[in-house]
Parts: C-alpha cells; sequence; structure tokens
C-alpha cells in the first residue's frame, strides 16, 4: 500500500499562521444561544380582504393581536403611503411622511414601497387587540431593475390590476410593527367584476378563498387572478397548480413532480412542513419561492428543462429559507444550501456534480472582481450576477466543503437536526458552526469563520519533483495575498498499471508544504482537486472563454462595423449596462483595446480574424460560407453565430464575435444570449432565434496538473471514480402506486387470470374501474368491449378487452388513433396441484404500467 506522508513546511509562515488560527479562535469561542432563548413574539393579523383589480384597489379590516412585550399605552408601525386609515381603535397619529425602506426575506428583496409611520394610543381596557381599517390603490409596474445578464427578474412593491394580484412584505400592505416573524388568517373577497377569482397566500386552507397559519412566517402573501385550479392528494399534502388558462397536462406534470420531489427530501431532511404545496403562474416572469407555494413566469413553466432545475430548488426552499428561517443579519445561508441540495444533487446524480462545482467556480472567476466581492456575512439575496457567484455559489462551495469534510452521514443527521430543531425560527451561521462542531466532535469555528467572514479565495500551485529512496516530493503552495487557508484538498495519483487513481485528502494550513508520496518511478501523473472540492480561485488555464467572462468583465469594449451601425449599437448599450464600456468602430482603430475585453460585432468586421486565430486552438475551421464549430457545420445564411477566444494580447481577458444574418434576430439575442453565460460558443435559427448548437471548449492542461516527464504510456484521466450521490431520485413511477394494482391483480381471488375464470372477470372491471378513476372516456358507453372466439380447449368462449380513450384535440389526425396496450390474462390455476400462477410478471406488471401512464396522459 504507497502511503502519502507530511514532508515540511515553510517557517516563516509561522507568524502569519499563529494570528490567524487565534482569530478563528475567538470565533469560536462565541457560545451557542439555545433554541428557545431565540423565539421572539408574534404579532397575528386577522385579514377580510375586498380586492378590486379594476380599479386597482385594496379594502382591509385588520385585527390584530399583539404580544404581551408589545403591551403598553402606545405603539407604533408603518403601512404602505398609499393606503388610508379610515376607522381604528385608540387614538391615532401619523409620525412621518411616506418613506422607502430596505428589507429582507428569502422570496421579497429590495426596496419597499413608500411607507407612514403611525403612533397608536392604545385602550386601556385591551390593549392587545388593536382594529384597523384602511384602503387604497397599489399598482407599482414590474420593472428590470438590473442588467439582464444578472439573472434576476423584474422587480415590483406590490401590484393590484386587472392581470393580477402580487402582495407582500415589500408591498407594506399590512400594518408593520417591526416584530420579526408573525401568524395571520386571510379571508379575501373580490368586487363583481373578478367574481371567478381566486386568492392563493402561504398556509393551510381556510374556505374558498382563506388562508391561515398558525405557524410563524416572514411575511404575508396575497396572489390573485382568474385562476384554473387543479388539485391531487399526495399522502397528507395536497399538491396544487393554478393556471392561468386551462392546460391539464401542464398541471400534470408539476403536481405530479411534486409528489415525487417531495419523496426525494422527506426521506433526507424530514417532513415536508406544510399542508400544501401549489405551483401558481405569475403574470410576469418570475422564480419565486413562498412557504407552500411557488410563483413561476407564464414563459418559466412552459420550458421543459424547468421541471427538473429550477422547480425542485422551489420546493426545496420550504424546507430551507421558507421551513428554517436564515438570520439576514449575519449572511444568508439558505440559497447556496438550497442550490446544493436541489441544482447540484441533479447534476450530481447525474454523475456530473464536479462539472457544476466547476462551472461555480468558474462564475466567480468571470463576475466578481476586487471592488464587487464581499462576505458571505453580508450577503441577503440576489441582485447581480457577482451577489449570485458569490451569496449562491461560494455558499454552495461551504456546504460541500462541510460534506467532505465530515462524511454523508454526519453531514445529513446535521441537516436533519437542524431543520427539526429550528423549524420556523431564526438561523445563523453562528448555530450551524456549533451545531455540526457538538454533532462531529470537532472545532468547526475557524471553518467557518475564514468562509463566512473574508472575502477572496485560495488560489493553489503544484510542483513535484523526485526526491530519495523512490520518492515523490509535491509541493503545495497558496498563491493569494493575505492568510493562507485552511483547506482539506483531494490528490489523486495515478500509477502505471492500476485501474484508476488513488486519491488522498491533504491537509493545507501554511502558504508552501508539501508531502512525500512511494514510488516515484511508478508514477504517471498526479491532479490537485480532480472533483473541484474546494472553493478556489481557478487559473485561467482550467477554464476556457466563455460568454459568462465577456459579461461579467467590469470594463468592456464593443468593436462595430459601419453596416448595420444602429443595431450594432442597441446591443452594445444594452450589454454595457451597469459596466465601464466604450463603443469603437473597426475603421476607427488599427489594432484592439488591450486593457479590456472585447466584443466584435459582424461578420464583416475588420478584426473577425482577429477572433478566428483566437478560436483556431480549439478546431475552429471557417470559409466566406460558415464556421465548423466542434464538428457542426454552421453556414451564415439565415442563422447567428457566436464564438469565445482569448484575448490575443492578454490570456487573462477574452474576445467575442456575433454574427447575426438577418436584423430582425436582434431583439431576440438581446434578450437571450446573457442567459447562456456558461458556453463558448452558440448557433442560433430563426427570426425569433432557437439554440440549435451550443459547446464549452476543451479546457487546457491544468496547472494543478503534473505529469511525469519520463511517461511512456498514456493516462486515463477519465478513470477517476464517481462519488455517490447524497440521495437518489424515486422514479416518475412510484413503486408504491404500481405495486398496489399488481397485488390486485395477483390477489388469490382472481384465480390466476385464467381463460373462462371469474377471477379474470373481476380483474377487467378492476382495470375498468382504474380507467374511470383516471378519467378516460369509454367506448359506445362501457370500457368492457365483448366478443365470443373458438379456442382450443376452451370451445366457444367470450373473452373482453378493457379499453379507455384519452380524447385528442387535432381533427386532423382523428382517424389515426395512438394505442397503448398490455395483455391481462394469464394461466390460470394449476389443475393437478391446485397452484395459482399470479402472473405478476406476465403481466400484472405491464398492467399496472398502463394504468398509471393512462392516468397521467388523461390529465
Amino acid at each position: 500500500m504507497r502511503m502519502l506522508n507530511p514532508s515540511f513546511s515553510n517557517p516563516l509562515s509561522f507568524i502569519t499562521l499563529l494570528a490567524l488560527v487565534l482569530a478563528w479562535q475567538w470565533a469560536a469561542a462565541q457560545p451557542l444561544i439555545p433554541v428557545e432563548s431565540l423565539e421572539e413574539p408574534l404579532v397575528h393579523h386577522s385579514l377580510k380582504v375586498l380586492v378590486d383589480p379594476v380599479a386597482q384597489r385594496i379594502s382591509v379590516e385588520d385585527t390584530i393581536t399583539l404580544p404581551e412585550q408589545l403591551g403598553g399605552n402606545e405603539i407604533s408601525f408603518g403601512l404602505n403611503g398609499n393606503l388610508n386609515i379610515s376607522d381604528y381603535t385608540g387614538n391615532l397619529q401619523a409620525i412621518s411622511n411616506p418613506v422607502e425602506t430596505d428589507i429582507n426575506s428569502n422570496a421579497s428583496p429590495g426596496a419597499m414601497a413608500s411607507t407612514t409611520q403611525y403612533s397608536l394610543g392604545l385602550q386601556a381596557r385591551n390593549n392587545s387587540q388593536v382594529l384597523l381599517i384602511y384602503s387604497g390603490s397599489i399598482f407599482d409596474v414590474a420593472e428590470q431593475s438590473t442588467a439582464e445578464y444578472a439573472q434576476s427578474f423584474a422587480e415590483t412593491s406590490g401590484i393590484i390590476g386587472e392581470q393580477g394580484v402580487y402582495l407582500n412584505k415589500s408591498s407594506a400592505w399590512i400594518p408593520d410593527f417591526g416584530i420579526d416573524l408573525l401568524t395571520f388568517d386571510l379571508e379575501v373577497e373580490f368586487t363583481d367584476n373578478a367574481n371567478t377569482w381566486t386568492a392563493v397566500s402561504q398556509g393551510d386552507r381556510n374556505g374558498k378563498n382563506g388562508w391561515t397559519s398558525q405557524v410563524p412566517m416572514e411575511e404575508v402573501y396575497l396572489i390573485a387572478a382568474d385562476f384554473i385550479e387543479y388539485s391531487q392528494q399526495a399522502d397528507d399534502v395536497e399538491v396544487l397548480a393554478y393556471l392561468r388558462s386551462p392546460d391539464p397536462n401542464l398541471a400534470a406534470k408539476y403536481m405530479d413532480a411534486t409528489e415525487r420531489y417531495m419523496q426525494l427530501y422527506e426521506p433526507l431532511l424530514g417532513d415536508y412542513p406544510y399542508s400544501k404545496f401549489a405551483l401558481v403562474e405569475n403574470f410576469w416572469e418570475t422564480g419565486y419561492g413562498m412557504p407552500s407555494f411557488t410563483l413561476l413566469g407564464q414563459q418559466v413553466i412552459r420550458f421543459p428543462f424547468i421541471l427538473e432545475t429550477s422547480y425542485p430548488h422551489e420546493i426545496l426552499h420550504n424546507w430551507w429559507g421558507n421551513g428554517v428561517y436564515p438570520d439576514y443579519d449575519s449572511g444568508n445561508w439558505s440559497e447556496g444550501l438550497t442550490a446544493y441540495l436541489a441544482d447540484h444533487l441533479f447534476q450530481e446524480m447525474n454523475g456530473v456534480g464536479h462539472e457544476y462545482r466547476k462551472e461555480m467556480l468558474a462564475r466567480y472567476k468571470n463576475y466578481v472582481a476586487e471592488g464587487t466581492d464581499f462576505p458571505l456575512a453580508e450577503f441577503t439575496s440576489r441582485n447581480s450576477a457577482a451577489t449570485q457567484a458569490v451569496g449562491y455559489g461560494k455558499t454552495l462551495m461551504l456546504w460541500h466543503m462541510l460534506r467532505i469534510e465530515l462524511g454523508d452521514k454526519l453531514f445529513v443527521e446535521g441537516l436533519q437536526i437542524l431543520y427539526r430543531d429550528y423549524k420556523y425560527k431564526r438561523v445563523s451561521f453562528t448555530d450551524i458552526a456549533n451545531l455540526y462542531s457538538q454533532l462531529s466532535g470537532i472545532d468547526l469555528g475557524p471553518f467557518f469563520y475564514q468562509w463566512v467572514n473574508r472575502i477572496g479565495a485560495p488560489e493553489l500551485s503544484v510542483v513535484v519533483e523526485e526526491a530519495n529512496n523512490n520518492q515523490a516530493r509535491i509541493m503545495f503552495a497558496q498563491t493569494q495575498f493575505g492568510d493562507p487557508y485552511r483547506l482539506k484538498v483531494p490528490v489523486a495519483l495515478y500509477y502505471e498499471d492500476e485501474p484508476e487513481p488513488q486519491i488522498y485528502d491533504v491537509s493545507l494550513s501554511q502558504k508552501l508544504e508539501g508531502v512525500m508520496a512511494e514510488d516515484y518511478e511508478n508514477l504517471q501523473a498526479i491532479l490537485v482537486d480532480p472533483f473541484f472540492d474546494v472553493f478556489r480561485q481557478l487559473d485561467r488555464e482550467e477554464t476556457p472563454p466563455t460568454i459568462g467572462e465577456l459579461f461579467g468583465a467590469q470594463k468592456i469594449a464593443f468593436v462595430l462595423p459601419r453596416s448595420q451601425s444602429q443595431h450594432w449599437e442597441q446591443m452594445a448599450e444594452t450589454f454595457g449596462q451597469g459596466v465601464e464600456f466604450e463603443i469603437l468602430y473597426a475603421d476607427e482603430i488599427e489594432t484592439l483595446p488591450t486593457d479590456k475585453s472585447v466584443w466584435i460585432f459582424g461578420r464583416e468586421n475588420l478584426f473577425s480574424d482577429d477572433v478566428f486565430a483566437a478560436v483556431k486552438p480549439y478546431g475552429v475551421e471557417y470559409s466566406d460560407r460558415g464556421v465548423s464549430l466542434a464538428g457542426s457545420e454552421i453556414a451564415y445564411i439565415n442563422r447567428t453565430a457566436v464564438m469565445t477566444g482569448r484575448h490575443p494580447t492578454d490570456p487573462e481577458l477574452a474576445v467575442g464575435w456575433i454574427h447575426i444574418d438577418d436584423m430582425i434576430a436582434m431583439p431576440g439575442m438581446i434578450e437571450k444570449l446573457p442567459h447562456y453565460g456558461k458556453y463558448s460558443y452558440l448557433s442560433f435559427v430563426g427570426d425569433e432565434p432557437t439554440n440549435d448548437v451550443s459547446g464549452i471548449w476543451a479546457s487546457p492542461d491544468s496547472p494543478l496538473q503534473w505529469v511525469n516527464p519520463e511517461l511512456t504510456k498514456p493516462i486515463h484521466w477519465d478513470s477517476l471514480p464517481v462519488p455517490e450521490p447524497i440521495a437518489s431520485l424515486p422514479p416518475k413511477y412510484l413503486p408504491e402506486q404500481l405495486l398496489r394494482h399488481s397485488t390486485r391483480l395477483t390477489s388469490a381471488d382472481k384465480e390466476g387470470r385464467g381463460l373462462k375464470s371469474e377471477g379474470l372477470h373481476k380483474s377487467s372491471l378492476y382495470i375498468a374501474d382504474q380507467f374511470r378513476a383516471a378519467g378516460l372516456q369509454p367506448l359506445g358507453g362501457t370500457y368492457l368491449q365483448l366478443w365470443r372466439e373458438t379456442l382450443a380447449g376452451y370451445g366457444n368462449t367470450e373473452l373482453a378487452n378493457v379499453v379507455g380513450m384519452i380524447a385528442g384535440i387535432n381533427r386532423t389526425v382523428s382517424a389515426q388513433p395512438v394505442i397503448l396496450g398490455a395483455h391481462y390474462d394469464h394461466l390460470g390455476i394449476d389443475p393437478e396441484t391446485g397452484e395459482i400462477y399470479a402472473g405478476a410478471d406476465d403481466n400484472a406488471s405491464g398492467v399496472s404500467v398502463l394504468i398509471e401512464v393512462a392516468a397521467k396522459l388523461s390529465r
């Protein structure tokens, strides 16, 4: 067994290391406050609401129950400045003009509506209950506040209109007493012009348009529109879809996915915390996760990939962010954890978790500059590409490194305790650090301190040399400015004639240190951090140029041709929002700017050859007719093409090239291109550009990779073992559903479903009942299609097919039915032994699948 042994370290690092350890010990010494002592007083709002969407008005009667801590003669609160109080108990006085403030919650980031502050003198007899009646108009049009590449949504502080209603904490539509969490019950009515509308909020149903929550919430949502409601039951949770137009198939897809993802997360974390989960279709493009529902835009919910990307993320938020609440004053840990157990987990289950982590590290490098970096302790919500790269990406890597540090068993156990003990409470990074420290017996204060409170990231390099006694000396350097990090870094050692590399975890804590490895002669190669398990600054040689690198540049130049210049200028001005940019014309400059990344627009651009030279190392070929990208021939005609490469004078910078054959596609490219940041090259077709080719250039050699200079055999870099995912996704057709049908069809009373048996007849009736329950239509008023046939050994026999129909909507193919079938008869009973041939495989299992497919297709 080859061993990896500590070597030596640079003694000059000792003083710096000592100072850092003292700081870590100070952070770890902070006491863990018991959960009970963190409980805060709760205000209860009993809300009766009348909404007039046409007039954009709301009327509210709020009976407020105050906690004892607010008891006294006078209280103060804030309310939307457009809402006028018409009746109240006590003595009311406005004490300020409307002002804007900032809030933090999982789904309500950004600026609040202007609020008026009031002072209310309480009645001596009953100072624990207050009645406020108020009304007014709330209509703040949703607008995009940041550049598209920041991947943020259009925001509003609240809107009531004919398209729908969206009110949250930012709307200040209920009085805010400065108490962190609240409970509520809500009853909504609509004016006659909206009498078919439905109201949705978090919590439990309480009548047709009523909702209630007796567990603490951060805010009260009011979502309303003329929805079509779909519902099904998943154990004790009601699964809902509220759509703005009839679409039973879309609703069924989301409801089935909801049930499947609950089957994934409940065993991993604990029981789902609410009585319902609802998909709600919004009237502008959003991707919000609220307690017990998610609000997705009309286009978003119809993207086929959303079901396995964003949707599980929003469901998981009910555990993290909307079940256990982050302490925003010390940093929002919930977005990174949700991304880790949703977006990342799905990639991990597909065997490419390492690629997802590399993408997170690339985003940090591309979007986070020295002036835009910040510690996790200051992250509250996403409002730019940089805040996403830190708040989501870096936090995701923190959770991954914690898992690597402790192992899957302790990591999952800690998550379960965190959810069980802190549900509906606020939690800080310190609470999490102390929980895992107590669970593992390891002081994790230093670990959390460096990742939560420091900005920046470690930078690593490795040098390998032959030492005495056929050993290899492996030297690691942390090359970033400032103090070293304490790291656990996986190292893969590739030895000749071994099927896969040996992987060791190396602990690093100094700027320069090393280890010794045995058998230098047979050591083919070394790869440091092969799975991208460590949050670190990637070297440019590890990352190919991407579109995201250009959108993440703080300074950018656009080089334009004279032809179609007005269209290219529009693209440049849009892409340059929020950064320092300049627009140049190709015929007015001799060379590309050398101090910034550059977009080159137009096939006829005089600097197109610079781009083609930059992408030539990636195998790109070009001609007057088009380009060849990764073996795909991309013609210029009727097409848009995008490529990126390294800047010819500075490999830390990038160049990008865009060709648009017909400018009618320009608006679509302006809208879509920022969302393809991870790719190196793209092709689109059509006036409404549709992506048909995409890819990422292969990365050059990594500086964290060493190859033995005397190597004589090829290295199988792809022989790395694929780590096991932390959980597995249940199948789309849950086993218990299929088992239920198979059990009924193979029971003794079905007599092996033999011909002419009563058991076969009972089986046909069972299948017919299942078709009826699934909503299939009978043919000719019956599901049983009977006929008679003479069969060898049975004589003239009555037989029955069980037929149900799902009607289509395209009349042009009405005479071309698609038929799905499975035989349900079997061998019956052995006449000599009396043994029943149950026929589970032949073919109760096939009939079970058919029934479940029919149930899903019929919705």
